[in-house]
């Protein structure tokens, strides 16, 4: 596009500024006028002569078609190209005048112009496509500039006008004279600016603090402004403004931001909610600054109102395409946000919360301008009740609603000592909390990469139910639960090392004996007996005793996987039956680390044989019988295809970390939607999100975990042995028979009691 001087910018603003119906009278007055002179001198309000009719064409053309109706704003190539063939071809019939050079000079510059605008309509570019090479740009920029400065009507149609009464100076020497002087008077009245002041003249006075006019009002009550020439939009508005609309109403307004146009520079404007009392009204359809110390409202105070004092900053508006379960927004220039991030909008009289989940660049054209934006995507949270609980809304955020930033004087949440908490909302001071003890039976899982942190907040949830009288029982594949959770003295609860490997060689001796390995089997099932009642008694004593509430069950030492989901059905098989016998009088608990180990997906566990399938089914149908009796399960997976379905569809409360396999990203869109699930991957470390029936949330919400440094020195599993210098697993299994040991030593006095590692 070619750029402009400022002479030429000023007088295409003063153009843009006539208003439609000083540019009709205009019209009706230049036709009133030629229709005189054609009538004053040949008699006819329409002259018939071909000469005439060249002139009266060339002069209606340029009033008509040039100035006032076609080309109010700018010259295209389009234009040109359509100015340039209709002149060239009225003109070609006058070849054979006496005056050939000045008939050549003409056609050539038309020529020019038509080639001009043919070539840069060919070399334009279309949206979004490469710039190509540099030469075929210079070319099409070079095009371009002749067309749109030389193919303008007003010159194209002017320079026909003078070379036709050139022509036809020595026929029609009367009509030429008045013709030019219409000419004359009606092209100098345009730089002089006559139908600008004749505009101005039927508009109402505009003082000094006008910013502009009000073109119009999207709803509900986004004001865009076209604002003067001079008027600064300021980078980080903090006055308000005076809208008065077409009907007199003054309403304060909260200016948002600007953007250049093809047709101006155009703000836009938030009407606030509050009524204007301001004495000193605008004219209507303007908008200008309020008087200094006359009492107007600031900007934070008006988005105060707005947003029912929730937020002082605006970010940006919902855009279309929003939904209940996903909204749309678009940021202002100056907004700055983060994944994670929570905002509000106001929706009826309560502001509702929204977790910003996804960003993206939207482009938007004005013409032969584009205008840049960003677009978050934001999940709902819901609206916060008095005891801090996230309920869903009823609806959809109208279109154009101030999305706002969630204020940090929002008071804190009062958590309940009995509830556990999750973490904060990012950003702010909201606890994430939830009844987990009360929903215990309703099964959590908590889903994560390696080193995201789940089985950080595992210990303190554990932590937490053992606080509060639950019996926790932990199946640990990772022997990391014995040193982290040394201060609460766990009791040792598996099998010998000598018995694990017994069940394995017989599990293979089953495996490798004669057909059907009946004598195989029978001694695998004596021994499974006596291991039985082994288990059944430590429980037992266990589930009965008043001082002991956690209890660990290691398999590191075991490596057949078969003997793995013997033991693992062994113990739940002898836990249910003891729930289901009242042993225990509180609930109970159950930890399961690695679940693709002990609760593996049957495609996915590497066992084929229908035996291997059938304990498998067993385990799972134990685990979710559970919760009649007061067990619940606390699952630990990194993958969801690894882990069975049955048992992961049965966790009613869901809190992922980040997670990358497509297999978990699907299984979350059940859980979370489809909005959520596809954010899981941008986690960052120490983020999660959580949903279920005992988060303090209608919806999914996502949290911060605070970071704990003595959590983070905690590198390896021999670092944590290192610190917390408990007694081995195996040290204690053959240091007694059967009977129930804690693993770590009770400290002779308080000087030598474990410190908690948290």
């Amino acid at each position: 596009m070619a750029v402009e001087s400022a002479r030429e910018s000023r007088h295409k603003n003063r153009d843009r500024q006539v208003t439609p119906g000083v540019r009709a009278g205009l019209l009706v007055l230049a036709l009133v006028v030629l229709v005189a002179i054609s009538w004053a001198y040949t008699g006819r309000p329409i002259p018939e002569d071909p000469a005439q009719i060249l002139l009266f064409q060339s002069s209606l053309l340029l009033v008509v078609l040039g100035t006032l109706v076609l080309e109010r704003y700018f010259t295209g190539p389009g234009d040109a190209l359509v100015n340039a063939l209709g002149a060239l071809l009225t003109i070609l019939a006058y070849r054979n005048s006496e005056n050939a050079a000045l008939w050549g000079m003409l056609v050539l510059y038309l020529c020019l112009v038509l080639v001009a605008a043919f070539v840069a309509l060919i070399l334009q570019r279309g949206r979004g496509e490469p710039a190509g090479k540099a030469w075929v740009v210079r070319i099409q920029s070079a095009c371009y500039q002749i067309s749109s400065v030389l193919g303008r009507a007003r010159v194209v149609f002017s320079a026909v006008f003078l070379v036709s009464a050139i022509f036809f100076v020595q026929d029609q020497q009367a009509l030429t004279t008045a013709l030019l002087l219409f000419w004359a008077v009606y092209v100098a009245m345009w730089p002089l600016g006559v139908p600008d002041l004749l505009s101005r003249l039927g508009r109402p006075t505009v003082t000094r603090d006008s910013v502009g006019s009000l073109v119009r009002i999207d709803s509900p009550n986004l004001a865009r402004v076209a604002l003067r020439d001079g008027v600064v939009w300021p980078a980080n508005p903090t006055e308000s403004l005076v809208v008065t609309t077409h009907d007199g109403i003054t309403r304060w307004g909260i200016p948002l931001m600007s953007e250049s146009r093809a047709d101006g520079v155009w703000g836009t404007v938030l009407l606030a909610s509050s009524s204007c009392d301001y004495e000193s009204r605008g004219v209507p359809g303007t908008v200008q600054l309020p008087v200094v110390d006359d009492g107007a409202p600031t900007v934070e105070q008006l988005v105060r109102a707005t947003t029912e004092g929730a937020g002082s900053e605006v970010l940006g508006l919902v855009r279309e395409g929003s939904t209940s379960r996903r909204l749309r927004v678009e940021l202002l220039p100056r907004a700055v946000t983060a994944l994670g991030q929570i905002v509000g909008v106001v929706t009826g009289s309560d502001p509702v919360y929204y977790q910003v989940v996804e960003g993206e660049t939207s482009e938007e054209g004005f013409g032969t301008l584009q205008y840049g934006s960003h677009i978050a995507t934001a999940a709902p949270v819901g609206m916060r009740t008095s005891d801090g609980r996230f309920e869903p809304a009823d609806w959809v955020p109208l279109i154009n609603s101030p999305v706002f930033r969630l204020d940090d004087c929002l008071p804190e949440t009062r958590v309940d000592p009995h509830q556990f908490t999750l973490g904060n909302v990012p950003g702010t001071t909201i606890a994430v909390t939830g009844d987990f003890l009360g929903q215990l039976e309703t099964h959590t899982a908590i889903l994560g990469m390696t080193g995201s942190g789940k089985t950080e907040l595992a210990f303190d949830l554990v932590r937490h139910a053992a606080q509060n009288g639950v019996k926790v029982l932990c199946l640990d594949l990772t022997s990391q639960y014995a040193p982290r959770l040394a201060d609460l003295a766990p009791t040792e609860l598996s099998i010998s090392d000598d018995k694990a490997t017994q069940l394995g060689e017989k599990l293979f001796d089953v495996e490798t004996g004669s057909y059907g390995a009946g004598a195989e089997k029978k001694i695998l099932a004596r021994f499974a007996d006596a291991i039985r009642d082994e288990v059944d008694d430590r429980l037992r004593k266990f589930l009965q005793s008043d001082t002991e509430h956690v209890g660990l069950i290691e398999l590191r030492e075991i490596a057949n996987t078969k003997a793995t989901l013997w033991i693992t059905d062994m113990y739940l098989s002898t836990l249910l039956k003891l729930a289901k016998d009242g042993i225990s009088q509180s609930k109970v608990l159950v930890v399961i680390e690695e679940a693709h180990t002990v609760m593996p997906e049957a495609s996915f566990a590497g066992l084929g044989d229908f035996e291997s399938k059938g304990t498998i089914a067993k385990i799972t149908q134990l685990a979710l019988q559970g919760r009649k009796y007061g067990v619940g399960l606390l699952v630990l997976a990194q993958r969801t295809a690894t882990v069975s379905k049955s048992v992961l569809t049965q966790c009613n409360t869901v809190v992922s970390f980040a997670c990358i396999d497509d297999t978990s990203i699907n299984f979350l869109r059940n859980v979370y939607g489809d909005a959520v699930a596809e954010g899981v991957p941008n986690l960052r470390r120490l983020r999660a999100v959580a949903h279920g029936p005992w988060i303090n949330s209608g919806l999914p919400i996502a949290f911060d975990v605070p970071f704990n440094e003595s959590k983070a020195q905690r590198l390896d599993w021999a670092s944590q042995r290192a610190g917390a210098k408990p007694m081995s697993v195996h040290q204690t299994a053959r240091s007694g028979s059967g009977a129930n040991r804690p693993l770590v030593p009770a400290p002779q006095d308080a000087g030598d009691a474990a410190e908690p590692p948290f």
